[in-house]
């Protein structure tokens, strides 16, 4: 019974990181419309591509410890307030939206294979 219960919070625990993760990447495309300058739109996507290509990394990993995946999600809540403090400009453009949308679906897939693996470890 002990056993199921751990399991059970486990795979509830990476169900909760993967919502987080789509969470912050909404949340950082939002925050990106409103770029003050062209440098800090240019910061943000290269800042953003960074912490994908992270989550691609933890994803390649044949196994994913609790400790790495809480780095990345407090490191996308730091990202959070970074990309919220980038605000009231007007150069955004289409092929940063687009880029944008692109990094969401990668971070996206990335996530949910890092949250199958867990799942599939506590089964």
């Amino acid at each position: 019974m002990v056993e199921k219960t751990k399991r059970a919070k486990r795979i509830s625990g990476a169900k909760g990181v993967m919502a987080a993760a789509v969470f912050v990447a909404g949340l950082l495309c939002a925050a990106s419309l409103f770029a003050a300058t062209r440098a800090d739109v240019d910061d943000f996507l290269k800042s953003y591509e960074s912490y994908v290509v992270e989550w691609e990394n933890l994803a390649k990993k044949s196994s994913v410890s609790a400790e790495e995946m809480s780095r990345l999600m407090e490191k996308g809540q730091g990202f959070e307030q970074t990309a919220l403090t980038v605000v009231n400009g007007s150069e955004w453009t289409a092929e940063d939206q687009q880029k944008v949308e692109a990094l969401n679906q990668r971070l996206n897939q990335a996530v949910l294979t890092v949250s199958q693996k867990i799942m599939t470890a506590y089964q």
